[in-house]
């Protein structure tokens, strides 16, 4: 099998009711297309089982002239002209010439249905009946989880039970990959009940149950994690052993210069190393771009596990007092980035989420343009109509889904979310609308929560021609516009006040 990635859109623009009527017709008309070419190549296969029982019959043909007769492989006894001879059809080479007739047939009515899939995925056609599906089943997970939290317990661990069983029985996997997509379809009801169990004053519905209850664990968690590794942010600046940021002239750009910056601190095990990148245009106009890599788990790093509670709570303060939202605005900070400077952010799992939270809560201090997310739970974010957001996430992604809650949809807002699909390795699928994930994540089934899915989601969405996409990385590249000047490479260490760094910085509370 070979996983491949298969992605649509939703938001990112405001197509005319024209628009959209017209590319339905499109649609309804390649459907009609596929139809009708499937049906002639039935005829032609067809054929090919009554030429079948001809050729086992005693049937023969006869003809008047000798030769071959029409291309159709007649065969005779060499008599002359006008001379009457017996011979018989090549029901072979009749057999072959139906069952090529029906495959090019069918091949043709793939192509036509294929055409239809990317349109209806570039311009978001069955997108509101989708989202509104998901709206439904959260609110009705989101209520059973509130009022039977145990039976929706029960039944949540059988199914996911039931997912690991089949992953053992099929793949021998013993991850809980299998685990979590059994259950992807309720993951963000369950987060919305969850939610609700934690902060029950609140009648939030939707992602504000979620949001609410982060800001309730994120107090209690951010006086603990104060207490063991301090609420001092030191950053510095530090120099990679390879430089794996590099000039980024669009999105899928910016996307691998994020995934090569994770991948290289994954396998150092170091520690959550971001990157500022300088841009400067003919009129001396500087931009940046601040990418921001995911958890590193790390027990004194600010981008630990605890912070991803305080970037997600409801309260601006609480996000902007998370340590990873700190470190990184000061690091910005001493990378020169001024307020009138057009900054992008692009960022992975808790990277994303910082970057939300940089957009939410300090529009006033640094001007956001864009910002860029792969697997980041920002829903509930209030992000500001001047910033523009491409998120990107996977069907089965844990991780997206703790918001509890669907992506705004509008102009500003583009979601790419994308599904893998297992492809027979015998060529006998049609995988030219789907994109193939990297070689070294073939296999077994596994997390999608790796930046190879991310990367293969955009790679397929650019695919469809969209103009939503192709709007949303224009402005992505105005955002930075101008000459690569170079990158700077940032970490920071937690630490208590008497402690000595080389940059601190306590609560960022105005």
């Amino acid at each position: 099998m070979t996983k491949m990635v298969k992605s649509s859109l939703y938001g990112g623009a405001s197509y005319s009711t024209a628009t959209i009527e017209e590319v339905q017709r499109i649609c309804t008309y390649l459907t009609d297309c596929a139809s009708s070419l499937r049906a002639q190549a039935t005829s032609w296969l067809n054929s090919v089982m009554r030429i079948v029982t001809l050729s086992n019959s005693t049937t023969s043909w006869c003809a008047k002239t000798a030769g071959s007769v029409g291309g159709l492989g007649v065969s005779g006894s060499g008599l002359g002209p006008n001379q009457q001879m017996h011979c018989s059809l090549d029901y072979s080479a009749l057999r072959a010439s139906c069952e090529h007739a029906g495959a090019q047939l069918n091949n043709a009515a793939q192509r036509c249905q294929t055409l239809c899939d990317m349109l209806s995925r570039a311009y978001s056609i069955y997108a509101d009946a989708e989202i509104r599906s998901r709206q439904v089943t959260n609110e009705a997970v989101q209520l059973a989880t509130r009022l039977a939290p145990m039976t929706v317990a029960k039944l949540t661990f059988a199914q996911a039970l039931g997912g690991w069983v089949y992953g053992i029985v099929t793949e021998g996997n013993f991850g809980a990959a299998h685990a979590l997509n059994a259950i992807s379809w309720q993951q963000e009801g369950l987060m919305r009940g969850v939610g609700s169990l934690v902060a029950p004053s609140s009648d939030a519905l939707g992602g504000a149950s979620v949001a609410q209850g982060a800001s309730v664990v994120g107090s209690l968690g951010a006086g603990v994690m104060n207490l063991v590794q301090g609420n001092q942010v030191s950053v510095q600046r530090v120099e990679p052993a390879a430089a794996t940021v590099t000039a980024a002239h669009g999105t899928a750009d910016a996307i691998a210069n994020l995934r090569a910056l994770s991948g290289a601190n994954a396998n150092a095990g170091d520690y959550a190393t971001i990157a500022i990148s300088q841009y400067v245009d003919a009129d001396g106009q500087r931009s940046w771009l601040v990418t921001i890599p995911g958890t590193d788990g790390h027990g004194d790093s600010p981008l630990g596990w605890e912070q991803n509670v305080e970037l997600m709570s409801s309260q601006s303060v609480q996000r902007r007092n998370a340590d990873s939202a700190r470190m990184v605005v000061e690091a910005m900070r001493q990378a020169g980035v001024g307020a009138e400077d057009n900054v992008a952010v692009i960022g992975h799992s808790q990277g994303g989420i910082v970057a939300a939270t940089l957009a939410s809560d300090y529009a006033d201090e640094f001007r956001f343009e864009h910002i860029v997310t792969a697997g980041s739970p920002i829903a509930n974010h209030p992000i500001g109509e001047n910033t523009w957001v491409t998120s990107v996430e996977m069907e089965d992604e844990l991780v997206a889904a703790l918001d509890g809650d669907v992506n705004p949809r509008n102009e500003q807002w583009l979601t790419i979310r994308a599904q893998v699909v297992n492809v027979p390795s015998d060529d006998s699928a049609d995988v030219s609308s789907m994109t193939c994930v990297d070689d070294a994540h073939q296999g077994k089934y596994e997390l999608t929560h790796d930046l190879a899915y991310h990367q293969a989601a955009y790679e397929n969405a650019a695919q469809l021609g969209s103009p939503a996409l192709q709007a949303h990385d224009e402005h992505f590249q105005s955002a930075i516009r101008g000459d690569y000047a170079g990158t700077t490479y940032w970490q920071g260490r937690m630490s208590h006040a008497w402690q000595d760094g080389s940059t601190t910085n306590g609560d960022a509370t105005p």
